[in-house]
């Protein structure tokens, strides 16, 4: 009511009504007034000789309708009562819905409180009849939610006196309930006083109501607001402005037949001047005429050739039918080269796979045996030394036999490479002869500043979650109005649809791959950047003292993708070997001088920004969580079987979660779960993991993954290694589907063990909770539900782009469009 108060638009038709109808020096009874809306209207139209009785049970609601009264300053002319109205005084008892939005549908009640509700009791309660009134009252408004004919029963003396003029709320069901009357019988002893009875409309005062009709008598949801008035209001309101209305029309009328007769004469005259025209018409109808028979004799001339274009049509039909059939055979001759293709893939495979068996028997001969006991026993040689020794063992042995001439091309090609870059992988691609000038006069019609995103590869969406949030990263950028510029920084074979992907975005993409090539196109546009984001340690990281020195007005963001370093030492830790923890050690030094000297850090996980804070304190590090479309879950739990693992097999932990799951996990489910399947979705699976005897089934990758995960009971996380958030457990809470996962799987996502996931470390926790989830549906429904909600707060596209968008303001770099206010789930 507030809101309907602040906007003038509250109950209009019996506002309008009751301010038509008070007037100066009146007397107006407000029966349920609430807060003072027709209180306050209704004071300041009958002005200071007036009144207005006010009535109000509620203390709470009262106070503000006091306040609203002495806000205006009517104290004087308004009588306010903290009492509820019936037939008979005492006290009673009130129901009120404080979960409801309407605050003034409080009703007395004598018996059962309805569900939902409050009792208010000992509300003193009084009759109209019982009052002292010393001024004849004009208007009664009654609003009682079901007690009006209560309230009109305990006046029935007042409205004898003053036959004063009664709106009313009519709810039939409420009446039933609160006032024990069926709505005829209201009707009726409105009728009794010498009323009739009348519907309120937006146009004031509608049909006449006899009874209710049969179609609304027991209709819960049926109310309108009626009006009670006497013949005497009857003439006053609607006869006489009735009669005044009809003569006005008759005077109307009178003006109409003189102007009608005005007319006439003028229509005579323009009748005269149009017979004119029509001769005129016909002769240019005739000139027409003439006309239309020339384009006919033309029109078969065209007739003509159309015929002759239909021939040729025809012709060359034949010749594109002959083309199709060409190309029919080609196609055939591309399927068997195809197919012959494919035979080699096997027989490379076959190939592998014996490489395979003959390096672990070779690992399990003696000589192998012996050579790892003289590598131990080497390790004891000081480090100089060994170097010395290795380097002097490798020289002889490639002289005798004839390899030092290529080794030596070798070493100083490698030298040429590393020159180029001191960390990552280099690629040394011929860089196409391109002209500068054209570049920048392209970049001359740009709508924004300029971002420039470097990765080692075009997002891949339908693969795997990096590339979806790369998308969803490009998607945000072209958001705020940025010019979006993509580079890949390896030479790695893709197919061209991701390229032509980010085109369609509106993304301008380099015309070749490579970091040599991405050199010498920053070097050429080094004033163009207004924003360069460099994507992971290893290939964008490697571009960061180029940029810096080239772009030096330019915001730098490193997008770790995950801690590279932190992956490498837990990967290096399951191995126990000592150069992978130099390795790991040396990709944490130069991640982490990275993040101390780029303007912002993007990490996807709360862990992972804990270890940069901990260790690069001051450097500005943004939490993103990973971001996925929430879609509920459809099937019931009795239409799924299985479950399932998704994940790209050419990432490492991914494949030994996989070989782990199956070799200590799978059986013991198995065992407990014999009915159970698991399937495994992802692309560069290696053959002979997947088993179908032993329920295992690898289906590649899938176009709709939800499609897939509708069809599983839970899906299986068993990582071991690895670091940042898992997209494979976003993607599984953001359609509902429960998931069994690891500590390692679960970190830095705000996952609840028993809420939203189940957690397990050992194979045994595994196959409990997974034979757990897979058998109890009462456990199904509680996961999921707090998975879903947990992936609405977590993982949505506006908390992401909100983040980022805080993010570069802080930063300082100029966003040209402002994004409306959200909360972010990014931290920064």
């Amino acid at each position: 009511m507030s809101a309907g108060a602040i906007a003038d638009n509250w109950e209009p038709a019996e506002t309008s009504f009751i301010l038509s109808i008070l007037h100066k020096g009146g007397t107006f009874v407000d029966i349920g007034a609430h807060i003072g809306w027709f209180t306050v209207l209704g004071a300041h139209k009958v002005g200071p000789d007036g009144r207005v009785y006010a009535f109000e049970p509620r203390p709470a609601i009262f106070e503000r309708l006091r306040a609203s009264v002495e806000a205006n300053g009517f104290q004087d002319r308004c009588v306010l009562h903290c009492a509820a109205l019936s037939d008979n005084a005492g006290t009673v008892s009130m129901a009120t819905f404080s979960r409801q939005r309407n605050s003034g549908h409080a009703v007395m009640v004598s018996d059962a409180v309805p569900e939902d509700a409050s009792l208010d009791e000992d509300i003193p309660a009084i009759v109209l009849d019982g009052l002292v009134w010393d001024r004849r009252i004009d208007l009664i408004k009654i609003d009682v939610e079901g007690a009006e004919a209560l309230v009109l029963r305990g006046g029935r003396a007042l409205l004898m006196r003053d036959r004063p003029i009664i709106v009313s709320e009519f709810f039939p069901a409420w009446l039933r309930r609160v006032s024990s009357v069926s709505p005829d019988n209201f009707m009726a002893f409105l009728k009794e006083l010498g009323y009739r009875v009348f519907e309120l409309t937006s146009q004031g005062i509608g049909r006449e109501m006899h009874a209710l009709e049969r179609n609304r008598a027991f209709d819960e949801d049926y109310f309108t607001n009626i009006l009670a008035l006497t013949d005497a209001h009857i003439d006053q309101y609607l006869l006489r402005p009735l009669d005044g209305s009809v003569r006005a029309y008759e005077t109307a009328f009178k003006h109409l037949q003189a102007e009608r007769d005005v007319k006439k004469m003028t229509h005579e005259e323009e009748l005269a001047c149009e017979r004119e025209q029509l001769a005129r018409l016909r002769e240019q109808r005739e000139l027409h005429e003439a006309a239309l028979d020339r384009l006919r004799t033309e029109l078969g001339a065209e007739k003509a050739v159309q015929a002759q274009q239909a021939e040729q049509l025809a012709r060359s039909a034949a010749d594109l039918q002959e083309l199709q059939s060409r190309a029919d055979n080609r196609i055939l001759h591309i399927s068997q080269e195809n197919s012959a293709l494919i035979a080699k893939v096997h027989l490379l495979q076959e190939q592998r796979s014996n490489l395979i068996a003959q390096n672990e028997a070779l690992q399990a001969s003696n000589i192998w045996r012996a050579c790892t006991v003289l590598i131990r026993l080497a390790r004891r040689i000081p480090a100089p030394l060994r170097k010395l020794m290795v380097r002097s063992t490798k020289l002889g042995w490639w002289t005798v036999t004839g390899q030092l001439p290529r080794r030596r091309r070798e070493w100083r090609q490698a030298r040429q490479r590393r020159s180029l870059a001191a960390v990552g992988p280099q690629i040394m691609l011929p860089a196409p002869v391109e002209d500068p000038a054209a570049e920048l006069a392209r970049w001359a019609g740009r709508r924004g500043p300029v971002a420039l995103i470097v990765d080692d590869r075009w997002p891949e969406p339908d693969r795997d979650s990096g590339s979806v949030d790369a998308v969803n990263l490009v998607r945000n950028l072209i958001s705020m109005g940025f010019d979006v510029a993509y580079a890949v920084a390896s030479d790695l074979v893709q197919d061209r649809r991701y390229r032509d992907g980010l085109v369609a975005m509106g993304v301008r993409v380099l015309p070749q791959n490579g970091l040599a090539h991405i050199r010498k196109y920053i070097e050429d546009n080094r004033d163009i950047f207004t924003l360069v984001i460099l994507t992971r340690v290893t290939w964008g990281g490697v571009l960061f003292e180029l940029v810096r020195y080239n772009c030096p007005d330019a915001k730098i963001i490193f997008n770790t993708v995950d801690l590279h370093f932190l992956r490498e030492q837990r990967v290096a830790r399951l191995s126990g070997s000592d150069e992978a923890i130099e390795a790991a050690n040396r990709t944490r030094d130069r991640e982490e001088w990275l993040v101390g000297h780029a303007d912002l850090t993007i990490v996807v996980s709360e862990t992972e920004r804990e270890i940069l804070s901990a260790s690069v304190p001051r450097a500005p590090v943004l939490h993103q969580p990973l971001v996925r479309d929430v879609i509920p879950p459809t099937a019931p739990f009795s239409a799924r079987k299985g479950i399932g693992f998704v994940g790209g097999f050419a990432h490492q932990p991914n494949l030994d979660a996989v070989r782990w799951f199956l070799t200590d996990i799978w059986p013991l489910v198995r065992r407990r779960c014999p009915d159970l399947t698991f399937s495994i979705v992802g692309t560069n699976l290696p053959d002979g993991i997947a088993k179908a005897e032993e329920g295992v089934t690898y289906l590649g990758p899938v176009v709709d993954l939800h499609a897939w995960f509708e069809t599983l009971r839970a899906s299986v996380a068993p990582l071991r290694v690895g670091a940042g958030a898992k997209g494979k457990v976003a993607s599984s809470l953001a359609s509902g589907l429960p998931c069994v996962l690891s500590a390692v799987a679960a970190e830095g996502m705000n996952l609840v063990d028993g809420e939203n996931v189940l957690i397990a470390d050992t194979p045994e926790m595994f196959a409990d909770r997974i034979c757990a989830l897979t058998s109890d549906d009462v456990l199904w429904q509680r996961i999921s539900a707090g998975a879903l909600a947990l992936a609405r707060q977590q993982f949505s596209h506006e908390a992401a782009q909100h983040g980022l968008h805080a993010a570069l303001i802080k930063m300082g770099v100029p966003v040209p469009r402002a994004l409306p206010l959200a909360e972010a789930v990014g931290s920064y």
